[in-house]
């Protein structure tokens, strides 16, 4: 079976060679998960790679599985609203508000209520968070009753 666009053919051997690329990004491993021969996947892989019909369905490929690893906005929500909702407690039971409170910050943004648009990194998030729970935590050293 062939894939046809405008003049470009590609076979079923050469489509795998391009998702196997766009994965492992090694031309002879890819040539051979592929199916050509070990002794001809160098040399294939590398006579692949010069062909324009193989380079755009490979950045068409990338491309796939880059958008697909991107969290849209709808999951980000979530995630940050199920921050906001967590039971976070302290040693004495004491509950911690303080990455609930940025977490609601941090969507209030998004939403655009603040004033202020802002794009959000995860891991910030998550290191955000790591430094709101230490924060606590001394707070509630600080106060635990004697």
């Amino acid at each position: 079976m062939k894939i046809s666009s405008m003049k470009n053919e590609l076979s079923d051997m050469q489509l795998d060679f391009c998702k196997w690329y766009a994965e492992l990004n090694n031309a002879t491993e890819s040539a051979i998960r592929a199916g050509y021969s070990q002794e001809t996947a160098y040399s294939q892989g590398s006579r692949l790679l010069k062909k324009v019909e193989i380079q755009k369905e490979i950045a068409r490929l990338k491309e796939i599985r880059f958008n697909r690893e991107i969290m849209p906005i709808s999951e980000r929500k979530a995630r940050l609203s199920q921050f906001a909702r967590e039971e976070i407690l302290g040693k004495h039971g004491q509950p911690i508000r303080t990455s609930n409170i940025q977490a609601i910050a941090l969507l209030e943004q998004m939403d655009g209520r603040s004033g202020t648009q802002i794009n959000i990194n995860i891991e910030d998030l998550k290191i955000a968070i790591l430094n709101a729970k230490q924060d606590d935590t001394k707070l509630i050293a600080e106060n635990k009753p004697k």
